[in-house]
């Protein structure tokens, strides 16, 4: 009896979660290193923000906006370098955020009726007893 040879089966979870990398930036622009592609999108964004910022709260400091420009480049970078690597319960940043706010606005606003226990939802006694006082003529104290 032939015993079957397993398959090499392409892992399409491990290709995608490869940071794609950058190193020419146009025809006469090289960076010297290659940097992920995530890196230098987590540092505009943050640096777009911080420009944002700049305009509209510093506007009261006599320094001119050309020294706030240049000096939010290299914070904006270091950050960048890091939440591109940062991984968090082996979610990106922003994947992680996203899940943590839908359970939020799911569970998290009804912490004070309800609690979410091993994936179960159980009802607070207070909740309970505060629902049914109120059929039965019963006043509870807070």
């Amino acid at each position: 009896m032939k015993e079957k040879v397993d398959k090499k089966v392409y892992n399409y979870r491990t290709a995608l979660e490869q940071p794609i990398w950058i190193q020419r930036l146009s025809k006469q622009l090289t960076l010297p290193n290659a940097v992920k592609m995530s890196t230098i999108v987590w540092t505009l964004t943050l640096y777009l923000v911080y420009v944002y910022f700049v305009l509209r709260f510093l506007r009261v400091f006599p320094i001119p906006s050309v020294f706030w420009f240049s000096l939010g480049v290299m914070p904006c970078w270091t950050l960048g370098i890091l939440l591109a690597d940062l991984k968090i319960e082996q979610q990106p940043v922003l994947r992680f955020v996203r899940d943590y706010l839908k359970m939020y606005f799911i569970y998290g606003l009804k912490r004070y009726r309800m609690f979410l226990n091993d994936g179960q939802l159980f009802y607070r006694p207070f909740y309970i007893l505060k629902k049914e006082g109120g059929k039965h003529g019963l006043k509870l104290r807070k």
